[in-house]
């Protein structure tokens, strides 16, 4: 999918020594097949993140799948995706409380946000989605545009 070319930080030291510092605003230069093979520089808070998605996503996806398989009734695709709706209106209607001046509480938005995340997971197993890979390249092709606009000097 993509090729990495390490090269030295404004410090002077590698990649892999200048994981815990975090002023280092640029990192390595990326190669992406989908970004028309245009070198990018990825900004170190980009790098942490991409990295930890290709770490932790994958677990917890298939940790959602055998627990959902494990002990749910099976359900298609279609149902998920309804459901998330559903779970993502009803908390976008808390945010509407919320902005109209009702209290609403932050446990009661990380309720819905919780509903949220998992109808998502569930969903994303039942068609089969990776979503660390999904993520992975969607952060990167966000990464170009934001940096394409930054050339025109334009915010995302």
């Amino acid at each position: 999918m993509h090729t990495i070319e390490y090269k030295k930080t404004e410090t002077g030291e590698s990649r892999e020594e200048n994981l815990s510092i975090r002023t280092i605003t640029h990192t390595f230069v990326c190669i992406y097949s989908h970004c028309n093979k245009k070198a990018m520089i990825i900004p170190q808070e980009l790098d942490y993140l991409l990295d930890a998605v290709q770490r932790g996503l994958r677990s917890v996806q298939l940790g959602f799948d055998q627990y959902q398989q494990g002990y749910f009734t099976e359900r298609s695709g279609e149902f998920f995706c309804l459901e998330l709706n559903g779970e993502a209106g009803e908390l976008a209607n808390l945010e509407k409380k919320r902005w109209k001046g009702k209290a609403i509480s932050d446990e009661e938005l990380a309720d819905e946000a919780a509903d949220v995340f998992i109808t998502l997971f569930n969903y994303a197993n039942a068609r089969h989605i990776n979503l660390s890979e999904a993520v992975h390249k969607k952060l990167i092709v966000l990464e170009h545009r934001r940096q394409e606009l930054e050339k025109r000097n334009e915010q995302y």
